[in-house]
């Protein structure tokens, strides 16, 4: 069995930097040390995602909140900045499957956060039914119901991914 897929958050500035703009935050990687003695066809294929932005959120959110735990006042505004940032990511990506991760190391102290998570998540849904922005579904998920999505619509598409067999 073994891994399926991972997630990676830190690998070169300059890998990181050519696979945004090349659209691939997803590959295949062959880990090399691991297959060195079998063929092509029975090495282990591992898909990979490269986080966008590390573990954090979007820069324009208060990182004191997230640092601190205190409230945070949340504003709609923001609506827009998110969906620019969505668009961004989607191009780095092949697939219309954004992964955004919600905080760093000792970001969330209580349920504070996850609530306030909720209510911009809900208010970006809300401005996505108005058609303001373009269409686009943001919830919570699994890393499971994640990858099955970009799993489901890369067959749909017929999407292919570099096979990475570097280390």
């Amino acid at each position: 069995m073994g891994y399926e897929e991972t997630v990676f958050a830190r690998i070169s500035s300059r890998e990181t930097a050519d696979r945004k703009l090349e659209g691939d935050n997803e590959f295949i990687w062959q880990p090399k040390f691991a297959f060195d003695d079998l063929s092509d066809e029975k090495k282990k294929q591992i898909f990979s995602h490269l986080l966008f932005d590390h573990y954090n959120p979007p820069k324009f959110m208060n990182e004191g909140y997230y640092k601190t735990g205190e409230e945070l006042d949340y504003d709609p505004k923001l609506n827009h900045a998110w969906y620019e940032y969505f668009v961004k990511q989607v191009e780095a990506f092949k697939t219309n499957n954004v992964l955004v991760m919600w905080g760093d190391d000792f970001s969330h102290y209580n349920a504070v956060t996850l609530d306030k998570a909720a209510q911009i998540i809900e208010s970006l849904n809300q401005e996505s039914d108005k058609s303001h922005f373009g269409r686009y579904r943001i919830e919570f998920s699994s890393m499971e119901k994640y990858f099955n999505s970009v799993f489901a619509d890369s067959k749909r598409n017929n999407v292919e991914y570099e096979v990475h067999s570097k280390d």
